[in-house]
């Protein structure tokens, strides 16, 4: 299975509401009440941001080349600042993936999302940072970072 991550647009919010629905509002629905409406509405209000407002916030999904299914997204959201200093940092919102895919497949997308690729390894300065990004770190997400950075 090839796939290619990208900047969500509105077009992809629908099928990302859907996933959440079906593979993890059962999750949640006994602490809080889901309501997909709102939970579409935040979503728009990422897309615009992060066309609009840059460095705000990256929603990213990756979809199958060939039949363009949604198999996992990403939200992050940027300037939020750290409870101990002034420091801005990047807050993961949410990370969901298809759970209908092989085991394998979704780990090889959660490293993905939280460790360096095969091309493109981090730089040093992330190497000495506990956890993730939440972005695959390959040249597409480098260019969205750069784009919308």
């Amino acid at each position: 299975m090839t796939y290619t991550w990208k900047p969500a647009g509105l077009a992809d919010v629908d099928d990302i509401v859907k996933m959440a629905e079906q593979h993890f509002q059962r999750e949640i629905d006994l602490v809080f009440t889901p309501e997909p409406p709102a939970y579409a509405r935040n979503l728009a209000y990422a897309v615009f941001n992060q066309t609009y407002y840059p460095g705000s916030e990256l929603l990213a999904v990756a979809r199958d080349d060939s039949t363009n299914q949604l198999l996992a997204y990403n939200w992050a959201k940027g300037g939020d600042r750290t409870w101990w200093s002034d420091d801005t940092m990047v807050n993961v919102r949410m990370v969901h993936l298809d759970m209908t895919m092989p085991a394998r497949q979704r780990v090889k997308l959660i490293n993905e999302m939280r460790n360096p690729s095969e091309i493109n390894p981090y730089p040093e300065y992330y190497k000495k940072r506990f956890g993730g990004t939440s972005l695959p770190y390959n040249n597409i997400a480098i260019s969205i970072l750069h784009c919308y950075g």
